[in-house]
C-alpha cells in the first residue's frame, strides 16, 4: 500500500473512506521532536504502520534516512534478525544492511503493523453505516397497492385529498374498498438508531484500540467511575504497545548520532496543552469526564 492509493474519486467505498479516516488518525498519533530533516517522520510512521517495521541507515550521502526492510539473513539466539534488506523504489538504497548498523524501528512487539486492525474496523464501520442507510430508505418504501384497474382514477384522488389534509373522504355506499382493494405494506421496523449506536460502540473499541481517549457522550448510558478508570487503564495499555517500541528506537538512534529526538503521543501532548490554555489540573480534567459519581 501506499499513500497516494488514498486519492479519492466518484467511485470510492464506504470502506475505503472509513479506513482513511482511522489511518489519518493513526499516522497522527506519534509526535517525533528535533528528528534530522534527512528523516521524514510521515514515511517512518507509515512504513512501520503498514509493513510492521522500518530501519534507520546511516547514509554517507544523505546521513540517517528511513528505509523500509524486510527481515533477512539468520537469527540469533534471541530470535532476533541479523541482517535486513532495504528496499528503495529508486534503487539507490537498496541492499542488505547488518543489524548493528541500523537502528530498527517496530511498530510493536511482534512486528505487527496497524493497517490489518484499521482494515477490520473499517469494515464494520462502513457495515453499519450501510444498514442505517438501508433502513432509512426503507421508510420512504411505498405501499403495495392491488386492485382492480377501473379503480386506479378513484384511488389517485382519494391519495390526492390524503396529501392536501383532508380529515374525512366521504364515498358512495355501495363502494367496498375493504374488498376491492389489499394493501400491503413493505416498511420496516426503524432500527437506524440502534444500529449507530452499535456502529459508535465500534468506533469506541478502535479508538481503545489505538490507545486514544473515547469518553462515551450518550447520555443515556450513564457510566460508573470504576468503568471509567478500567477503560483508561485499557487504553494506555494499548498506547504503550505503540510508544514503548518508538521509545526504544529513538533511545537508540539517540546514542548512535549523538541527538537529542523525542517521541510522545501527540494526543496526549494535545490534552495537555488544553489543559494549560483552561488553566485545570489533571484531577480537575478527570472531574469533567467523571462527575462525582457518575460520567
Amino acid at each position: 500500500m501506499l499513500p497516494t492509493d488514498f486519492i479519492s474519486d466518484e467511485k470510492t467505498s464506504l470502506e475505503t473512506l472509513y479506513l482513511s479516516y482511522l489511518f489519518n488518525i493513526s499516522l497522527n498519533m506519534f509526535e517525533y521532536s528535533d528528528m534530522p530533516k534527512s528523516v521524514d517522520t510521515f514515511y517512518l510512521e507509515f512504513i512501520q504502520q503498514t509493513r510492521g517495521l522500518c530501519i534507520i541507515i546511516d547514509d554517507e550521502r544523505f546521513g540517517p534516512t528511513a528505509l523500509e526492510c524486510t527481515i533477512g539473513g539468520k537469527l540469533n539466539h534471541y530470535y532476533m534478525p541479523t541482517a535486513y534488506r532495504g528496499v528503495d523504489p529508486t534503487g539507490e538504497l537498496t541492499g542488505v544492511y547488518n543489524a548493528e548498523d541500523v537502528i530498527l524501528f517496530k511498530n510493536s512487539p511482534l512486528y505487527a503493523p496497524l493497517l490489518p486492525q484499521l482494515q477490520y474496523y473499517s469494515k464494520q464501520l462502513a457495515l453499519a453505516s450501510e444498514t442505517i442507510n438501508v433502513n432509512l430508505d426503507a421508510q420512504w418504501t411505498p405501499y403495495i397497492i392491488q386492485g382492480d384497474k377501473r379503480m386506479l382514477n378513484q384511488f389517485n384522488n382519494f391519495m390526492k385529498k390524503v396529501r392536501s389534509g383532508v380529515r374525512a373522504i366521504f364515498t358512495a355506499k355501495n363502494l367496498d374498498l375493504m374488498s376491492m382493494l389489499q394493501v400491503l405494506p413493505t416498511q420496516a421496523p426503524f432500527v437506524a438508531m440502534d444500529v449507530n449506536d452499535v456502529k459508535q460502540t465500534i468506533l469506541r473499541e478502535c479508538m481503545t484500540f489505538l490507545g486514544i481517549d473515547n469518553a462515551n457522550q450518550d447520555k443515556r448510558e450513564r457510566v460508573q467511575s470504576a468503568e471509567v478508570y478500567a477503560n483508561n487503564t485499557q487504553i494506555i495499555a494499548s498506547r504503550n504497545i505503540w510508544l514503548a517500541e518508538r521509545q526504544k528506537a529513538v533511545d537508540a538512534f539517540n546514542q548512535k548520532f549523538g541527538t537529542n529526538v523525542k517521541v510522545s503521543f501527540r494526543a496526549y501532548n494535545d490534552m495537555l496543552d488544553m489543559m494549560e490554555v483552561n488553566d485545570m489540573s489533571l484531577e480537575e480534567m478527570a472531574s469533567l469526564e467523571e462527575g462525582d459519581e457518575n460520567v
